[in-house]
């Protein structure tokens, strides 16, 4: 029975063996399918060569383990520009051809590329891999684990084998040959211009508040509420990429509606600002914004509120890039009162601000824009407190 038991041993030995090469490589364990998302969130001149990729055994990094890994071949040929992943940059031939070894630890995996161009120019990339044969694959390993386990008790104690050399988890190979192009897709290259024209409309809910008006009103109440439609022109000057700017806008309220008493105002306004960015490479940038702010009302008769307040103001917003022209906006701000030159008034007069914005490409040069705006003016004239405070839902298209 001994000799019967040692040729067992040997064949099991051997199936076992027979998955992994040498070299760490393996047969092929069928394909994976690489998914990108739709052709605003692509990386502008990224390409791969197919939709479907070949699965091999290789290590990963910190083990001798063998686990499937995606062969991606992509290209990529853009002046001042370079791609990463995994927070190294992937190494292209001359040709602009490269190679990833992707591990895939379960069935489904995400696959972020960033591009970074000149002065930190930034576009991001998250496609996703997904291995079918990953179920098969683990089960067929568990099992083979299991029998080698089961023949290890006919085998006499041997030194144990040294594991090849530790391979790192993402392998780029210089392909030498060219590929079949895929199909032309028209990515998002708008980026940062350097002039950007906004017109917007907004939607204005007011709530505005005067002593005078309790004289004026048949409800007899200080404060009224109305709704208003705003046109919105702005524009923005780029200094420094992503760093340095100057930006400014103006809007009138083109029509109010929906007042709760017999009196209603339009109100129209401006900044003036410029901007720096304290981190210009990172994904979430932090914007200092510093500048002047201005409102007045159209009354009739003037019986009321106020015309022709500014001050200085400052603010500070947080931008996310969400790539392929996707960002998100938030920002708050507080901004002093004047009503003449070189004269601010008091503390208890103050503007306070907050807006939360989304980005988004609407064609592969131009951007869209929602918005939620709010902005709260206290102010005190000749003894005389008012408040406004004014909600706002706006839409506006950069060019």
């Amino acid at each position: 029975m001994k000799p019967l038991r040692g040729v067992l041993a040997l064949a099991l030995i051997a199936i076992g063996s027979t998955v992994i090469c040498d070299d760490g490589h393996a047969n092929s364990l069928g394909a994976a399918q690489l998914i990108r998302p739709y052709s605003g969130q692509r990386i502008a001149g990224l390409r791969w060569k197919s939709r479907l990729s070949k699965v091999v055994l290789r290590p990963i990094q910190g083990s001798s383990r063998h686990y499937p890994h995606a062969v991606l071949i992509g290209h990529y040929q853009r002046p001042g520009w370079r791609v990463t992943w995994n927070n190294r940059e992937i190494r292209t031939n001359p040709k602009g051809y490269f190679r990833l070894f992707v591990p895939l630890k379960k069935s489904r995996r995400t696959l972020r590329i960033i591009a970074i161009g000149p002065n930190g120019k930034i576009q991001m990339e998250r496609d996703k891999v997904k291995y079918p044969g990953w179920i098969a694959w683990a089960r067929a390993e568990r099992k083979k684990n299991q029998n080698q386990r089961s023949v290890a008790s006919y085998q006499e104690p041997q030194q144990e084998k040294q594991p090849p050399p530790q391979q790192r988890e993402m392998t780029q190979e210089a392909q030498p040959e060219p590929y079949e192009q895929p199909e032309p897709t028209e990515p998002f290259r708008g980026g940062e211009k350097p002039f950007t024209f906004t017109p917007a409309l907004g939607f204005d809910q007011v709530s505005f508040s005067d002593p005078r008006l309790a004289s004026l009103q048949a409800n007899g109440q200080n404060s009224f509420t109305q709704f208003a439609t705003r046109l919105q022109i702005g524009g923005r000057a780029v200094v420094q990429p992503r760093t340095w700017d100057f930006e400014g806008d103006f809007y009138f309220q083109v029509a109010s509606f929906g007042a709760s008493s017999d009196k209603s105002a339009q109100f129209w306004g401006y900044h003036l600002n410029t901007g720096y960015v304290f981190n210009p490479k990172s994904l979430w940038r932090v914007k200092g914004i510093f500048g002047m702010w201005g409102n007045s009302m159209v009354v009739e008769n003037s019986e009321f509120g106020y015309e022709n307040v500014y001050g200085p103001e400052a603010r500070l917003a947080l931008i996310g890039d969400l790539g392929g022209g996707h960002q998100l906006h938030f920002e708050v701000g507080y901004g002093m009162v004047s009503n003449a030159p070189f004269s601010l008034l008091g503390t208890s007069n103050r503007n306070l601000k907050a807006k939360l914005g989304y980005e988004l490409p609407y064609s592969s040069t131009n951007t869209m824009q929602i918005y939620l705006n709010y902005s709260d003016v206290a102010i005190e004239l000749s003894n005389i407190p008012m408040s406004t405070t004014i909600f706002t839902l706006g839409f506006g298209f950069n060019f």
